[in-house]
């Protein structure tokens, strides 16, 4: 059987190894599915195993493995090609599993094979498999570049390829020459690059909502731009859409660049590249909104509900219950209802949070209800408050309260309710600092209470005291539900 690689490789193996594989086959072959039956592979190898003195091409043909393989059958073309495909495949699950310690337990099968192909290297390295080898590295290769979009996997894998090829030219290039490392050293820093900047913007993103000091680690940025351009990587759409998607959130950027980016890379993006990036869009927007720019709150909307289309909010196949919560709330503000009820009456089986769905569902229903003025429904919806493990819904949940209490003029219940609040913002305040509410939040919601006690105790056509109230409120933005709280104000004239 001239040419084939199986024979080759199972020809390195000695007796144990071959013992090895024998079990590993048994357990392995009847949980794995092949274009061929199972029995056709472990009588193949029965039959090689019988043979292992035999196992070299020169002494094995298809006219005399066939009738020991398929005994009394009829000859089948492609038949035993198939089985010794298959069986070829276990020997990659066995050398990746036993002589390297990889269980493959990747999510896509992509990853797997090659995972599974790379271990093979070593082993063709290894066992002195020189054409084997050099064949095996050029399809890595090729099968790496092929790859239009790729994650920080795909770079990783690039490296690795290039990697291996260096060790094998070093132990075995008798002529000193190239021995791989310019190629090395490139992939390499390309998957630095991809890899930092992608590890930097979630730190980056993490920062607006947690407590932690993380300046250090933005100090080498100066020194990673340097590497893109000195290597020209700043050609990679992901590398120019990470950096652009970098300063936006380090305040450096620019929004209408960072957009342009994202548009022209978005083919060459990974599904979850873009679902990064467009959560970065849809913050910034968001941040443009809460600094005044009202105009962008119908963007905002727009990438809601394109980003909920393309699937980008989901994350393991659920909604994050305070994503939802986003989509409610900027919906009814632009008095899209009816997209509002469709969102809860469509996502709510979405919500990550199996044990808390019914309570989440309760408060996005009342915050439906309030917006279309229907305040009995909306609190009714909110029944008896319940502690959300969710804090943003715990914290929409006692403003929410508040403010129905508030329209329907029920004073002494809204006193209530803002003095517990104030108590809960108190005790989280006495946490330990990793515990801590972010700032911003704190800060909206402390002022919001505030605002509201100074509502309750202004006297309507007080025009002194009203201008008072509207100068806090045009000093500081950081107010929980602002804009409901400037039209109160509004509405004491």
């Amino acid at each position: 059987m001239k040419d084939s690689k199986l024979l080759e490789i199972l020809n390195t193996f000695n007796k144990k190894e071959k013992k090895d594989f024998g079990e590993f086959l048994a357990f392995s072959a009847p949980r794995t599915r092949y274009e061929v039956a199972t029995t056709d592979v472990m009588r193949l190898w029965t039959v090689l195993e019988t043979l292992e003195k035999n196992f070299k091409q020169e002494t094995l043909d298809v006219e005399t493995i066939y009738p020991l393989v398929f005994p009394k059958k009829a000859f089948v073309k492609g038949r035993l090609e198939k089985a010794m495909s298959a069986l070829y495949r276990e020997v990659e699950k066995y050398v990746s599993f036993v002589f390297y310690a990889d269980n493959s337990s990747h999510n896509n099968k992509e990853t797997v094979g090659f995972s599974r192909s790379w271990a093979m290297l070593h082993l063709l390295s290894e066992r002195q498999l020189h054409n084997r080898f050099e064949n095996t590295v050029e399809r890595l290769r090729v099968e790496v570049k092929s790859v239009g979009s790729k994650d920080t996997q795909g770079y990783l894998q690039a490296y690795m390829v290039e990697y291996a090829d260096n060790r094998y030219q070093e132990q075995y290039n008798t002529k000193q020459g190239d021995v791989n490392l310019s190629a090395t050293l490139d992939s390499l820093d390309t998957f630095y690059v991809v890899a930092r900047l992608e590890h930097l913007l979630t730190l980056a993103a993490q920062k607006r909502h947690i407590v932690i000091d993380v300046q250090q680690q933005f100090e080498v940025l100066p020194h990673l731009k340097n590497i893109i351009a000195c290597k020209q990587l700043s050609d990679f759409p992901i590398v120019k859409a990470y950096i652009e998607a970098l300063d936006l959130l380090l305040g450096q950027g620019d929004w209408l660049v960072f957009r342009q980016s994202l548009e022209q890379a978005h083919d060459f993006l990974t599904f979850e590249q873009r679902q990064t990036l467009c959560a970065i869009e849809r913050n910034h927007c968001a941040a443009l909104y809460n600094a005044g720019q009202k105009e962008y709150i119908h963007l905002l909307v727009d990438l809601f509900a394109a980003h909920l289309e393309a699937g980008y909010l989901y994350y393991h196949n659920y909604l994050i219950p305070s994503t939802l919560l986003n989509i409610i709330m900027v919906g009814t503000k632009v008095k899209r209802f009816d997209w509002v009820k469709e969102v809860i009456e469509k996502y709510s089986d979405k919500i990550m949070s199996a044990d808390e769905v019914q309570e989440i569902t309760r408060i996005n229903w009342a915050l439906y209800y309030f917006a279309v003025g229907q305040y009995t429904q909306a609190l009714d919806a909110l029944q008896s408050p319940y502690k959300f493990k969710d804090i943003y819904y715990e914290l929409t949940q006692r403003r929410l309260e508040i403010k129905i209490y508030y329209e329907q003029n029920a004073f002494d219940m809204c006193n209530s309710r803002t003095e517990a609040f104030k108590n809960y913002l108190f005790n989280w305040g006495k946490k330990k600092k990793s515990d801590h509410l972010p700032p911003l939040v704190f800060e909206g919601n402390n002022n919001f209470v505030n605002m509201v006690t100074q509502l309750i105790n202004t006297t309507h056509g007080d025009v002194e005291r009203i201008a008072v109230l509207k100068d806090k409120m045009d000093n500081n933005r950081t107010y929980g539900d602002r804009e409901w709280l400037l039209e109160k104000i509004e509405g004491l004239y």
